[in-house]
This record gives structure tokens, sequence and C-alpha cells, in this order.
């Protein structure tokens, strides 16, 4: 067992769902461990609130709860990873040209953009009135 706390099963399930991820694509990959988890639950709150729930049910809902989890997480990460990357090359690319403040100066700047455009796009609508208020025709 490593250091990090983990264990040898998820790191097993990790290397599986990376395998299938590469080979089906990890959107889909993590679309699909998400219907999945919400099919498991959908089903274990059905039998409980019919009555239906056995200790066999839950034990097995847990464990496909487990599995859809790793997969979940592997194929999130193959997701973000490209983010990540392309993120930090751009920002170490940005300090290599114009010092290193510039990606903490340009970082404040998209905060600050992104602030106003949701600002102006969450504002109500004005409601319509007369083209020319001032003019008598």
């Amino acid at each position: 067992m490593g250091g990090t706390g983990r264990r040898a099963e998820s790191d097993a399930l990790g290397l599986l769902a990376g395998a299938l991820a590469d080979r089906r694509g990890a959107r889909m990959l993590l679309a699909a461990a998400d219907t999945g988890r919400v099919t498991v639950l959908a089903t274990l709150a059905t039998a409980v609130a019919l009555g239906w729930a056995t200790i066999t049910l839950v034990v097995t809902a847990a464990f496909l709860l487990g599995v859809g989890e790793g997969i979940r997480d592997t194929a999130a990460r193959l997701v973000t990873y490209g983010c990540t990357a392309l993120g930090a090359l751009a920002g170490g690319a940005l300090a290599a040209s114009a010092g290193i403040e510039a990606p903490f100066v340009f970082s404040g700047v998209v905060a600050v953009a992104a602030t106003i455009a949701w600002w102006l796009a969450s504002r109500p609508a004005r409601p319509p009135g007369p083209r020319w208020a001032g003019s008598r025709r």
C-alpha cells in the first residue's frame, strides 16, 4: 500500500477505468458512470419506499455505487487534465514573456470581466417604451 492512503482495489479499478476511457472516451465514461449511479440510487430509493429493501439489495447498491464512484473519478480526472495542463502552460508562457506578475494580473482582469458579464446578463430587460420619448409626433 502506498503512502497516499489509497487501497490497491481503487488503483486496480482506476487502471481498468482508464483503459476503458481510452477506448470509449472519458466524457462518455463520465456520463455513463453518473447515469449508472443515478439508476442504482433510484432503484434503492424505490425499494425502500415500497418496503422491498433487503440487506442484499443495500449491500449490492453500496458496492455498485463505490465502483461507479471510482470509474467516475478516473474519467473526471482525464477530462480535466487537459484543461489543467493547458492553463499551466499558458501561465508559464505569460510569466516568461511578460514578467512574473503577468499571470496574476491577467487572472484578475478575467475575474473582473466575468463579473461584469454576469452582472450585465442577469439584469432584467427594460420594458418596451416609446422609441422617441422626448419627441412629439
